[in-house]
């Protein structure tokens, strides 16, 4: 048992490292893309980035389904089940043709009104917003096959096609043919149709037997974490995206594109919550021995601080070299100083992250409140401190800093918790 742990330990970071390197092929499509979105128009660009941060606030929810199919489909297999993993598999695509329908109809009517407040002369780009976020609701499903069957090399390609495919689509709408916002979005939502259709090619090797069906019961029962994890990604997606979506209503179209540009920059700190995905799985597997998970939510903070912190250092030193990374060479007026904070106003949404992860990982949900208020004092701050981007940047790191107090009082709490009932079972045991 110790020399099981021990392994466990030895390979964090080496795992972590991993999943990181190939979360940031992704990031280097998504920095192409993001540059290339840079070259439309002053006021198109800022939109853009709206509506893409709009896109991911309402995608949010349907990237649990990825873990729960995931896990049900490791165990059917495992089982030789192959006509129940069908059924499950069939049941989840069901779920989320449903939602992407019901999603699309009322994207269809809130177009005028989101159109309005980002102050877009046409409802067309909004309108194929909704048409990429009604192809995208079924890849986390797809995905989540495909990392069952641990087809690992394939879901690394398909998690990078997306990004991969907008960046061609942007190119050629943008550079080639020197179009505008809608052929650009028109662009996105072919890009997310074909890698849908191409993420769900590997659904063959389940089909490939007739369907058992599953009780309601059970499947009630693998989806029973679904809407934690629906709660913690859409707080989470919220607390990264929501400023963007406001600087563009608050601000002038220039100010609104700085704004927009540090939050680029932002978002490459986000490749270190990739960390989560090696934490998870460990922390599970401790708990269920009986040990105490708690060290690799330290590993994983630490991991995060260490490079955050090398991070945060660029951006305050030289913030021009990475304004010129996200655009591509193009300088952003107003940016740099926006660029000089943005760092701490990310990283504690990172932290706060790892930390629902693992409670998630450990099965409990209490800290959903803590997350929430979280949100809520960041979506306050925005609303009271917009007078100018700094002063709402500003508002947000102390926002961010006080969730995150938060939710290190509460996992001190719940681990004081772990050490007492450990404590009184070692007592009734002696």
């Amino acid at each position: 048992m110790e020399k099981i742990g021990r392994k466990s330990h030895s390979g964090f970071l080496r795992k972590s490292s991993l999943f990181i390197l190939l979360n940031s092929v992704s990031v280097v499509w998504e920095v192409g893309f993001t540059g290339i979105a840079a070259r439309l128009p002053e006021g198109q660009y800022a939109t853009s980035l709206a509506l893409i941060r709009l896109f991911f606030i309402v995608i949010a929810p349907v990237a649990a389904f990825q873990s729960v199919v995931s896990k049900e489909v490791a165990s059917y297999t495992v089982l030789g089940e192959f006509g129940k993993r069908r059924y499950f598999v069939t049941r989840t695509f069901q779920l989320s043709t449903v939602l992407a329908l019901v999603t699309m109809a009322a994207g269809l009517m809130l177009s005028p009104f989101i159109a309005a407040r980002l102050r877009i002369g046409t409802v067309l780009p909004v309108i194929l917003l909704f048409i990429s976020i009604m192809a995208y609701f079924p890849i986390p499903a797809f995905l989540g096959v495909v990392q069952g069957l641990k087809r690992f090399y394939l879901l690394a390609v398909l998690q990078s096609l997306w990004g991969s495919l907008r960046l061609l689509a942007g190119f050629i709408v943008v550079i080639v043919l020197s179009q505008g916002l809608s052929p650009f979005m028109a662009g996105v939502a072919i890009a997310t149709i074909v890698t849908s259709l191409v993420a769900g090619l590997p659904l063959r090797q389940v089909f490939s037997c007739p369907a058992k069906p599953v009780g309601r019961k059970e499947i009630l029962q693998s989806f029973s974490l679904v809407i934690p994890v629906i709660v913690t990604l859409f707080c989470v997606t919220v607390m990264k995206s929501a400023d963007v979506v406001f600087a563009k209503s608050f601000f002038s179209d220039s100010a609104a594109d700085a704004y927009g540009c540090a939050a680029l920059v932002g978002s490459g700190f986000f490749i270190l919550s990739a960390v989560f995905l090696v934490m998870f799985p460990l922390v599970s597997e401790e708990k269920a021995r009986g040990g105490d998970p708690i060290v690799f939510l330290v590993k994983s903070c630490l991991f995060v601080a260490v490079f955050s912190s090398i991070g945060i250092a660029v951006t305050i030193f030289i913030p021009r070299l990475p304004m010129y990374i996200v655009t591509l060479g193009k300088a952003i007026s107003g940016a740099e100083g926006l660029i000089q904070r943005i760092g701490f106003a990310v990283v504690p949404v990172i932290l706060i992250n790892l930390m629902a992860q693992y409670f998630l990982a450990k099965n409990q949900w209490r800290f959903l409140p803590v997350l929430g208020a979280g949100l809520l004092m960041q979506l306050a701050a925005i609303m009271i401190f917009h007078a100018t981007p700094t002063g709402m940047l500003n508002a947000i790191i102390a926002a961010n800093a006080l969730a995150l107090l938060g939710m290190l009082l509460y996992t001190w709490h719940d681990h004081r918790l772990y050490l007492s009932s450990n404590n009184e079972n070692s007592g009734v045991t002696d």
